[in-house]
């Protein structure tokens, strides 16, 4: 018997951690090693030859000592995925209920992929500084470290949008640079504006923004008009203007306004009418598949930012849906493969994803203090302590450890960046800029 087809389509954190979970389930079952049952055919696509914690962006856009970290290459990846699971390097560009054709990054013509089961997760479109579309770690790099630059040379820093990006983005930039003006407008009224937080956790994003020293306006929407390039940045000196009049001079402007849609435009409208939204957001079941008629698209699941689960859309929340998925297909291809016919067992039920509590987010803000609310604890009240959750490294230790990537070789050591004198490190980031080097 062909063992089952399974295609992943998007390679980042959350589909890198659907098929860490899957290749650990399916090797650790005893009854499959009893029954001799083949591994099924794996097949991640994604163009990016490597993982980013998109958690650490913000610190990589200013940090050029940090930046490499947080990108693994291949070569990190754990042992079971490489000798279980295929990398496709390119692009999925028409996708019905059974295949996938894919656009690959170093040939012309199209590869088909068949399915038995398949999963997305490409994420949704974002702006470069936000999430690098570069494909190798030297690409990566050389893109960040180009941003680490303008912000080194620029004196007065105006960034626009109080979202995670922005907040986080500010935070690192003056915790960096405290000798930078750092101005922070937000159009609304809350810091993040996620209205399903406690009223408390934007008190205390304010609280920590201003003990840094980032001058930040509440209320305050920008008339300026945005920047015509895609970097969403405006670089010179110009004046940003409110509709309330207030004006900011700026060397460097950043605009944390983008929000784009899921990144699900491959899918064939027709056959996924009925989970697709005008959006392109893919409504899903509670056990992550896709929404349709009956019984049409239990084969296919949805996880991360490309899905209408209702919480706020993290990184952490993907790797959570990664390992109900995981457990899902686990059980897909233990039926097809006749697990559990031969053991004589029922066949077990679906693992269902229940919510987290949608007021579930954390933002990190330089590098003392964060802000975290969850189910189990609600909204932390210290700061500092609250810190230290995310090691000094915006959990990308963390992160790495439980995807199993190795970091003993190809990376910079961790901890000691860590530790590192963060003042001598302030200080000399200031010496810089102001001799422009």
């Amino acid at each position: 018997m062909t063992p089952p087809s399974v295609v992943v389509v998007g390679g980042s954190i959350g589909g890198h951690s659907l098929v860490q979970y899957l290749v650990s389930v399916l090797l650790a079952d005893t009854r499959r090693q009893k029954l001799q049952l083949p591994m099924p055919r794996i097949t991640v696509i994604e163009p990016r030859r490597g993982l980013i914690n998109p958690i650490a962006i913000p610190r990589t856009l200013v940090d050029r000592e940090f930046a490499p970290i947080t990108f693994a290459p291949p070569s990190a990846f754990s042992d079971a995925v490489l000798d279980n699971v295929d990398f496709v390097r390119g692009s999925a560009v028409f996708m019905d209920s059974g295949k996938v054709d894919v656009q690959l990054d170093d040939r012309p013509e199209k590869l088909c992929l068949p399915f038995d089961f398949s999963t997305i997760a490409v994420g949704r479109h974002r702006a470069p500084f936000v999430m690098p579309p570069q494909t190798t770690k030297a690409e990566y790099l050389t893109f960040v470290n180009n941003y680490a630059d303008r912000f080194r040379l620029a004196d007065r820093i105006v960034i626009i949008g109080g979202g995670a990006v922005g907040i986080e983005l500010a935070g690192e930039l003056k915790y960096f640079y405290p000798n930078k003006t750092i101005t922070l407008l937000h159009s609304r009224d809350r810091l993040p504006p996620e209205p399903s937080l406690d009223p408390g956790f934007s008190v205390q994003v304010l609280d920590a923004l201003q003990r840094l020293g980032v001058d930040t306006y509440l209320n305050t929407r920008v008339t300026s008009t945005a920047p015509a390039d895609k970097s969403n940045f405006s670089i010179g000196k110009e004046i940003v203007t409110t509709l309330d009049g207030k004006e900011f001079h700026s060397d460097l402007t950043v605009w944390c306004t983008f929000r784009g849609n899921p990144a699900t435009e491959f899918m064939d409208p027709k056959v996924y009418a009925s989970t697709l939204d005008e959006f392109g957001v893919l409504k899903v079941n509670p056990d992550m598949t896709l929404v349709g008629s009956p019984h049409s698209f239990e084969h296919i699941y949805a996880i991360g930012d490309v899905n209408d689960f209702p919480v706020i859309k993290t990184a952490g929340g993907a790797v959570f849906q990664a390992n109900i998925v995981a457990q899902n297909l686990a059980r897909q291809i233990n039926i097809a493969q006749g697990l559990y016919e031969s053991c004589k067992e029922d066949i077990p039920d679906v693992t269902i994803c229940e919510t987290w509590g949608d007021a579930h987010m954390a933002v990190i803000i330089g590098q003392e203090m964060a802000v975290c609310q969850t189910r189990q604890i609600g909204l932390a009240t210290d700061l500092k302590d609250t810190a230290k959750i995310f090691g000094g490294d915006m959990s990308t230790s963390t992160m790495w450890k439980s995807m199993g990537i190795n970091q003993s070789t190809e990376f910079k050591s961790l901890d000691n960046h860590a530790h590192n004198s963060q003042s001598e490190k302030r200080g000399d980031a200031d010496k810089l800029a102001s001799n422009g080097k």
